[in-house]
Formats: C-alpha cells, sequence, structure tokens
C-alpha cells in the first residue's frame, strides 16, 4: 500500500486546519480517500447487482437446497429463499434479538466486540430485505456508534493511541495493539463507518482503522509472514481482515489485499500445512485425510485455516492468478472446507468464488525465522509423506510450554502430536499448556517463574518459560537441518 503523508487538518476538504491528533502523529501515514455513498444494499462484500447471482455461489458451496423443506438460518439464506413475508417476519425478529444483544453493557478491557461485527454484516445484508423502518435503522446506527465508541473512542479527539491505549492488558510481546482483539476493535469502528458513511465521525473511523491496519502490518507480521500470535490467531487475523479489506477497496479504493506483508500471511498456511493426515476422528469422513496446520501455543490440528485460502483468492484472480490458483489448491487439498458460524454465514457466501481455476504446487520445507517455527517436509504428494514441525522461538500470546516440541506426520499418520488448546480456564488450559504435555525437552533450574504460576503443576522446576532461539537451518534437495535453543 503506498502511504501518503496526511497534512495538519480534517481529512475533509474545505474543513480548517487543526493540530493533528495523538494518533495521528504517531501512526504511520494514510492516503486521502472518500467513502463513496451507499445506493442501496448490500454495501460492503457485494452491491444489489450481485444479489441474482448470490444462488448458485451459495450452492456451490454448501451443496443445493430445497427451499420448500430447509430451515432458513443466516440472512443471505432469507435474501435467498425466503418470500416476502418470511423476510419481513425475520427482519423484526432479528431486529428485536440484535438491539437486545447490544444494549448489553460493555468493557473493551474484557470483552471481544466480535459480536458487533457479526451483527453489522448481517445489517448489510437484512437491509437489502426491504423491512427495516427508518427508526429501526436509525437505533441500529445508535447501537453501532455507542459500541465504537467503546472500543475504540467517541471521537477523534479520544481514540486510543500507544501513549493513551484503550487498555493496559498486555497480549502480546508487543503490546495489547498488536493482538487479534485489537485488530477485532478498530476494524469494527472502520465498518461502521463504511456503513454508515453520513454519521459523525465516520471518515474519522475509517481513516483511523486503516492506519491501525498498518500499524499491525507493521508490529504483527513478522518478516516471514507469521502473525505475532500463534496459529490460531494467525486465522483469525486473517478472518477479521477479510471482510473488512474488501469492503474497503469497494467503498473507498485502498487495497490492503496487494500487499506483499499480506500476501506473506496469507501463504503462511500453506506453507506450513502437513501432508494428508488421517486423525481418528477423520476416518470416515476424509479417508485419504487432510492438511493441517501446526497446534503450537493455544491453537488446534485442523484445516480451519485453509478456508481462508478460497476467500482470499477472488482478490487474486486478475492481478496474480498464479498466487490465486495456489490458495485455490490449497482450499481444495483440504477439502474445500467452509467458514460458517460467527460472522461467516454471511461473508463466506459472498465472497469466495468456488468456480476459480487452481494450479497443483509442490511444497517443501519452511521456516520463519523471528517466531522460529521450523516444518521439514519429505516426499511430499506421495504416500510416505513425512512432516516434521519444531517450534524453537519467542514466547508470544497463547503461549504453551512447547518451545523445542516436535511433532511428527509420517504415511498420514499422526505419531507424535501435543495436547492442543483446550478452554480457556483451569485445569485443562494449564495441563494442555504444560511443557509435559508437549513433545518437548523440559530442561531445569534456574527456573524462570510463571506469572500467573500455573497452580495444577507443583513441582516449581517445571514452572519455567524457556525462551528459544533458532539457531541453524538449511534445506536440500536431499537433506533438511535445524537446530534451535530451547
Amino acid at each position: 500500500m503506498v502511504a501518503v503523508t496526511l497534512l495538519a487538518g480534517s481529512a475533509i476538504a474545505g474543513t480548517a486546519p487543526r493540530e493533528p491528533y495523538a494518533w495521528e502523529k504517531e501512526g504511520p501515514a494514510v492516503p486521502e480517500f472518500a467513502i463513496k455513498p451507499i445506493t442501496g444494499h448490500p454495501s460492503l462484500l457485494m452491491d444489489p447487482s450481485g444479489i441474482p447471482g448470490l444462488k448458485a455461489r451459495y450452492e456451490a458451496l454448501l451443496g443445493h437446497r430445497d427451499s420448500s423443506a430447509m430451515r432458513l438460518r443466516s440472512p443471505v439464506e432469507f435474501l435467498i429463499y425466503a418470500d416476502e413475508a418470511s423476510k419481513k417476519k425475520f427482519s423484526a425478529d432479528w431486529m428485536r434479538g440484535a438491539l437486545k444483544m447490544l444494549e448489553q453493557p460493555e468493557d473493551a478491557t474484557l470483552s471481544s466486540c466480535r459480536r458487533h461485527s457479526e451483527a453489522i454484516y448481517a445489517y448489510d445484508i437484512i437491509a437489502a430485505l426491504g423491512f427495516l423502518t427508518d427508526a429501526d435503522k436509525a437505533e441500529f446506527q445508535r447501537m453501532m456508534a455507542r459500541a465504537a465508541a467503546v472500543f475504540v473512542g467517541p471521537d477523534p479527539a479520544h481514540f486510543a493511541s500507544a501513549k493513551t491505549p484503550l487498555t493496559t492488558k498486555v497480549e502480546s510481546p508487543k503490546g495489547f495493539n498488536a493482538c487479534n482483539r485489537w485488530t477485532d476493535s478498530y476494524v469494527l469502528a472502520g465498518l461502521y463507518g463504511l456503513e454508515f458513511p453520513d454519521a459523525p465521525f465516520a471518515h474519522d473511523y475509517v481513516r483511523y482503522a486503516v492506519m491501525q491496519t498498518e500499524f499491525q502490518l507493521d508490529h504483527s507480521v513478522w518478516p516471514g509472514g507469521a502473525w505475532a500470535e500463534v496459529p490460531r490467531y494467525h486465522n483469525a487475523a486473517l478472518m477479521i481482515w477479510i471482510g473488512w479489506f474488501d469492503a474497503l477497496k469497494r467503498r473507498t479504493g485502498i487495497d490492503f489485499f496487494q500487499d506483499p506483508r499480506v500476501k506473506k500471511l496469507v501463504d503462511w498456511p500453506v506453507r506450513f500445512s502437513s501432508g494428508l493426515v488421517r486423525f481418528p476422528e477423520m476416518v470416515k469422513t476424509s479417508p485419504k485425510g487432510e492438511p493441517t496446520t501446526p497446534a503450537w501455543g493455544d491453537s488446534n490440528y485442523g484445516k480451519e485455516a485453509f478456508s481462508t485460502c478460497a476467500m482470499y483468492a477472488p482478490f487474486y484472480a486478475g492481478s496474480d492468478p498464479a498466487f490465486s490458483k495456489r490458495l485455490m489448491w490449497m482450499w481444495r487439498r483440504a477439502g474445500s472446507p467452509n467458514q460458517l458460524g460467527w460472522q461467516f454465514d454471511n461473508v463466506f457466501p459472498q465472497i469466495v468464488d468456488p468456480s476459480l481455476p487452481d494450479e497443483p504446487q509442490t511444497l517443501g520445507s519452511a521456516y520463519s525465522r523471528e517466531p522460529g517455527y521450523v516444518l521439514l517436509r519429505s516426499g511430499f504428494d506421495t504416500p510416505d509423506e513425512t512432516v516434521v514441525t519444531m517450534r524453537g522461538g519467542a514466547c508470544a500470546n497463547h503461549r504453551r510450554d512447547d518451545l523445542g516440541s516436535i511433532d511428527i506426520f509420517s504415511h498420514g499418520i499422526p505419531l507424535a502430536c501435543g495436547a492442543q488448546s483446550s478452554a480457556y480456564k483451569g485445569p485443562e488450559m494449564f495441563w494442555n499448556r504444560w511443557v509435559g504435555a508437549n513433545n518437548a525437552v523440559a530442561f531445569v533450574g534456574p527456573p524462570v517463574a510463571e506469572k500467573p504460576a500455573n497452580p495444577w503443576i507443583t513441582d516449581p522446576n517445571l514452572q519455567s518459560v524457556h525462551v528459544g532461539k533458532p539457531l541453524a537451518f538449511f534445506t536440500r534437495p536431499t537433506v533438511d537441518f535445524a537446530a534451535a535453543d530451547c
């Protein structure tokens, strides 16, 4: 993304110059832009002209639906299948439920605003049904303004900045503003500004969200493409960003998709995917097996990350067809997973184009130096493909004591796996995060005390956090090598 220096004063032409706000002084420059007016709904991820083709795309993704027998659930399904009476009732029911949910008090230090983003994507579709009243729209806008004020700030003079953070809770080695929950917060504010461009401070909320996106691309994405947190939240960041990037490009022309940092982030799950693995629960549904991403830290084995490949692929079909084909290949290799639940009942079918072509890829070994992520691969796409992963880098948010841990997948079998994640509460959380639940060598004494200490592990020699450092990595056609100090 090309940055253009923002002159002191408002981004809106014709207003008097002013002293820059604190966040403007501290943050990266933002290009000048205008928000296109809304001429009809939906307006974020598609425009009304796309509605006729939505049914065919939806059924290609999820299978043919018999609308006479199906139970309609999501706003997209009502937009495609419902009769006028059903649309009217659903609009009224949804509005009551949404307002009840949004009326709940919020604390930006404790709660996530993902339900608010879910609501704004749903609202954008429900407004297209044609049955929301002016009063409904005004009340929903008021609730979204309240949420943006809570999670980002009530006006530009009070937007959160590095020196005046919204919360003092630190969830990342680089601070709260580098973690995925901050992504949630500013993206909500940006979506609010795009959905209600005539609202007070709408342009400022969008500009602020663009600036924070630039900040996170600088501070939350390692040069090798890994997110500063663990793989689960790498995928969470991609999912939070996809709708924001799409809506921002449509409504302002600002295009983050072509940013090399974004492309590396999108490609990371491809590079760090395993071979086709037959986990016990997959034997019946996927007899050939499915790839998985690493389960380092608070992450799980699974194919969820590969649904993001299909979501990002359409945005490279014209500018980088080879990359688009690579992403579609990865999606299909993983069994074409859908991303539903949360906001994606509405987002996924609007964005993904299942007709895009793919192209077979050859994957090798992979290395992310800064977080110490290593994947060693041999025999790609053969029955005896073997993948060994190792983590030997700095601790991150949502970490476990799995530095130095090794996972092995061979001949389609998970031979050695860690404990994965669990509910974020004890004792399960503490057990899964314990070094003894992972395939790691535990180096004892002198320990570095955990903060907070793990109450379920009584051996003081194991109450420790080891900060590792990758020492060496090289890959050749016949041999791979990696070493780390854990």
